[in-house]
């Protein structure tokens, strides 16, 4: 008995909705968050205009001439997402998984190469950059200042293109939006905390700025998602994306955005997370424990599953 109940099949995997709505409402759903997403991405360097304008206008002048960085980084991101995204939903379409998650590890690896050129770039060549086009000296410390970090934790926006045409191809435009929209308000806050050092921060300007976009683009590509990546679809929503880069490990970075996630999902009524790691101790640290373990998509061996409950969280620390 024991034995029949451990070989019998999960529940049947349910169609993609790209597969059985009509049309006509499924273009509605779907492009109306995509434009959304589009118009909130733009909304990262008019914001950082705004505040920085505040400072001087070598300030702000430095910022516009970094611009053109950012919009280089928004190509390559958005090429590469686009031939992602059209691969991926071709092969779910064809019922060709296997395809279908090669798409998905390629775009992944093609994504964090990406990131780490634009991170070079950003440190060895900020400052002929902005000498380049400029002579005035504040305008080259702003600009390089600006461009070294925003370049150099390229990580977020790259994360946000990745993780955001993952979802779309799947049909989940809404998760993606919602990804967005809480990176760009993240980005809302900090600017003036961090340009002008409200509530004891330190006063960086400029770098105020840079620092304000990329962890705004940090824990809008970090991402609560709906499974998709493993064989237990009964164990949802997980956490997934969260990197640091080498050079900014051991910090505390990681259990920030971690607990950020954990103390976000909590207000909107969800306590209980799951995440898919290959990690063995790390993330008991803040609170997870392992679960189970679980098969990752194209993976050869299964994955530790670990899981975060709130409320028991909050009755240890009580």
């Amino acid at each position: 008995m024991k034995d029949n109940k451990m070989q019998s099949p999960g529940p049947a995997p349910q169609e993609n909705k790209m597969g059985t709505m009509a049309i006509a409402p499924l273009l509605a759903g779907m492009a109306v968050p995509i434009m959304i997403s589009m118009l909130v991405q733009a909304l990262y360097n008019v914001v950082d205009s705004i505040f920085v304008a505040r400072i001087s206008q070598d300030a702000l002048n430095a910022v516009s001439l970094a611009f053109p960085l950012q919009n280089l980084m928004i190509a390559v991101g958005g090429g590469t997402g686009v031939g992602m995204n059209a691969l991926l939903s071709r092969s779910l379409g064809e019922k060709k998984q296997d395809q279908a998650d090669q798409a998905a590890n390629t775009g992944t690896f093609v994504f964090l190469v990406s990131a780490v050129a634009f991170g070079a770039c950003g440190f060895l060549l900020a400052r002929p950059f902005f000498l380049a086009q400029t002579d005035i000296q504040p305008i080259v410390d702003y600009g390089t200042d600006y461009a070294r970090i925003c370049l150099g934790l390229s990580i977020g926006i790259f994360s946000q293109f990745c993780f955001e045409r993952l979802l779309q191809s799947t049909g989940r435009t809404v998760y993606s939006m919602i990804s967005q929209i809480a990176g760009a308000l993240i980005n809302i806050v900090l600017d003036p905390i961090l340009i002008f050092g409200l509530f004891g921060f330190p006063r960086l300007e400029v770098a105020g700025a840079a620092w304000a976009t990329v962890i705004g683009q940090i824990i809008g590509g970090l991402g609560v998602i709906e499974n998709d990546f493993h064989d237990r679809p009964d164990l949802t929503p997980n956490v997934c994306a969260v990197y640091v880069e080498e050079a900014n490990r051991c910090r505390g970075i990681a259990g920030k955005l971690l607990q950020f996630v954990c103390r976000d999902m909590r207000e909107k009524g969800i306590g209980t997370l799951y995440l898919l790691t290959d990690h063995t101790s790390f993330y008991e640290r803040y609170g997870w424990k392992f679960f189970c373990l679980a098969q990752g998509d194209g993976e050869t061996r299964p994955s530790r599953m670990y899981i975060h409950k709130e409320e028991e969280n909050a009755s240890a620390k009580a």
